[in-house]
């Protein structure tokens, strides 16, 4: 526990030093499971999310490689396919710290700490990022078929790639699209056709999202 707060202490003061601009990350997308015990599991589908939290932006000195890191709550459901006892659902309640990295290949030499708007150039050419997107999920699952439910939590980890634009609003705000396919490790719990619990298994679940980045500039910043 105390290192844990040490490191979010660190974290809080190298924000601080490096200039970090508030801001707020929002992303929603469709789960894709993929089972290879389908004798032993039930894999769920039509599954959407939702996520919404603060965030931070800082960048490199001299380069256009910018970090937007992010705690966000985020919310999963899905429905099961219908099997021998019936239709149920998957409810998850995560908190997650995302840690997007992004890179501009076509702007990379500029040092402008300031928004898109106010960087010189073509629209396109400076706002074009690369996404790598590495995260830390703390999920609670919550099964539900008919009047029962289980619940097993745990945490993950999640890492995407993806690619953006970034639409400067006007000399403080700069609003920040992008799309982005992950992929999960240690999520690895299905729901067992014979106890009608959780289980480890062999899913891997696959993730596309649209995620939105706002994000504010102090005008002594820039």
């Amino acid at each position: 526990m105390m290192r844990k707060l040490v490191f979010i202490l660190l974290l809080i003061g190298w924000l601080k030093a490096a200039n970090a601009q508030f801001g707020i990350q929002v992303s929603t997308g469709i789960n894709y499971f993929q089972d290879s015990k389908k004798e032993a599991a039930v894999s769920p589908s039509n599954s959407l999310h939702y996520s919404i939290g603060p965030s931070y932006w800082f960048r490199l000195k001299n380069l256009r490689v910018e970090f937007n890191p992010a705690l966000v709550f985020d919310y999963n459901h899905s429905e099961y396919l219908k099997n021998d006892f019936g239709f149920n659902t998957l409810d998850e309640y995560n908190f997650a710290l995302n840690f997007p990295i992004l890179i501009y290949p076509l702007d990379f030499g500029n040092d402008c700490h300031c928004p898109t708007f106010n960087k010189s150039g073509q629209f396109f050419e400076k706002g074009f990022y690369f996404l790598l997107y590495p995260s830390l999920p703390y999920s609670s699952k919550k099964v539900t078929i008919g009047d029962s439910s289980f619940n097993k939590s745990f945490t993950g980890f999640q890492l995407g790639i993806g690619a953006g634009i970034d639409i400067g609003l006007n000399k403080n705000w700069t609003i920040s699209p992008g799309l982005m396919v992950s992929k999960f490790f240690k999520d690895t719990y299905a729901l067992d056709s014979g106890t009608k619990t959780l289980v480890e298994d062999s899913d891997n679940r696959y993730r596309i999202d649209l995620l939105i980045r706002l994000i504010w500039f102090e005008k002594s910043k820039r």
